[in-house]
């Protein structure tokens, strides 16, 4: 994986790289390749956990809404261990 400069804007934006695209390998593990439906649950986490951050949360509601069709029960970020925090973990 390579991560590009933007990435490291914050460590907000560097948390959400990262889960992002670890949410991607943990679908890709459980045999869960539909991309589609993939980017549908990893946009939602990103939505909720702007939104509970209050981290530039309309970028990330926009895609969450934008991929909503898609959204799967198969595809819950929360399955593969990966929660909301309520506080910054630095």
């Amino acid at each position: 994986m390579y991560l590009y400069k933007a990435a490291f804007a914050s460590r907000e934006q560097l948390y959400f790289t990262m889960g992002h695209e670890y949410l991607h390998a943990g679908y890709f593990k459980t045999g869960l390749m539909n991309s589609k439906k993939q980017h549908a649950s990893i946009y939602k986490w990103e939505a909720q956990q702007a939104k509970l951050w209050g981290f530039n949360e309309v970028g990330y509601s926009k895609r969450s809404v934008t991929y909503k069709q898609y959204n799967n029960a198969s595809y819950d970020y929360k399955k593969l261990g990966f929660y909301l925090l309520n506080i910054k973990p630095w």
